[in-house]
């Protein structure tokens, strides 16, 4: 072998190994597939289910052994795409299983070539997504625990607010009742009754206060929207104030307007 040939020899080694290492870093597999002889040559790093470094041949059916009915399905329908020489414009994603973890994989199409007959030779890629796609879960699900969370606040404080009302409205009540009243006694009766509403009120506004100003966690369950009932609660219990929350019908209501 000449020098030349030897240095370009060295030189398709060392754009190999580059191209390698940058499939590596990306998390790519680059795949081949020829619709006449069903044969579908892979290599690169989308996930650790077949071998690295190395040109393998891997047969279709057993890959979809590797997923669930719905993603097969998907893969499916994308092979009987490429044997009509329709691949999809898009990527199709789906998921493997495999060597004990899930992978999330997008399979793009880049070249189409007829070969006759009927027949085509696809090139395309893999890339292994599934950071990405447990990122994009973990904000979904953060999104709807917070919206739950939200959605639990408001009710408990809704809740509350409407039990606000209840030593409101007495005290207007009596108000109404000590104008008219006949007798000294029964207007200082009206009197005391309108105080004892008032001290209610006061305790409730003042514990629906302090449990307003707190943060409410969807992780830390000492911030939980429970948590905010439960102290609300202590919060009255200790100042002598537990209002209708006595009333099993009453607290029934209640627990199941917060988890409903």
């Amino acid at each position: 072998m000449t020098k030349k040939h030897r240095k370009e020899s060295l030189d398709a080694l060392f754009r190999e190994k580059v191209l390698l290492e940058m499939l590596k870093v990306a998390g790519v597999g680059m795949w081949t597939y020829s619709t006449e002889t069903g044969k579908l040559r892979y290599i690169g790093f989308a996930d650790t289910i077949h071998r690295h470094d190395e040109l393998q041949y891997v047969d279709p059916l057993d890959y979809l052994k590797l997923m669930n009915g719905e993603d097969a399905q998907i893969v499916t329908q994308f092979m009987a795409a490429l044997h009509a020489g329709r691949p999809p414009q898009e990527g199709i994603r789906y998921k493997v299983h495999g060597n004990g973890e899930d992978f999330y994989l997008e399979n793009h199409v880049v070249t189409c070539q007829p070969l006759g007959n009927g027949f085509y030779y696809l090139k395309g890629y893999v890339k292994n997504i599934t950071a990405q796609v447990m990122e994009m879960n973990r904000l979904h699900i953060g999104k709807e625990r917070t919206e739950q969370a939200d959605r639990l606040r408001s009710a408990f404080f809704s809740h509350v607010s409407r039990e606000l009302r209840g030593p409101l409205q007495a005290m207007e009540e009596l108000a109404s009742r000590m104008v008219n009243a006949g007798s000294r006694e029964e207007r200082e009766e009206c009197f005391r009754q309108i105080q004892e509403s008032k001290r209610a009120a006061m305790k409730m506004a003042d514990a629906l206060h302090t449990v307003s100003q707190l943060p409410v966690s969807t992780y830390e369950p000492y911030h939980s929207p429970m948590r905010l009932c439960l102290m609300y609660r202590d919060l009255l219990a200790e100042n002598g104030c537990i209002h209708n929350f006595e009333d099993g019908e009453q607290e029934a209501n209640f627990l199941s307007l917060l988890f409903s």
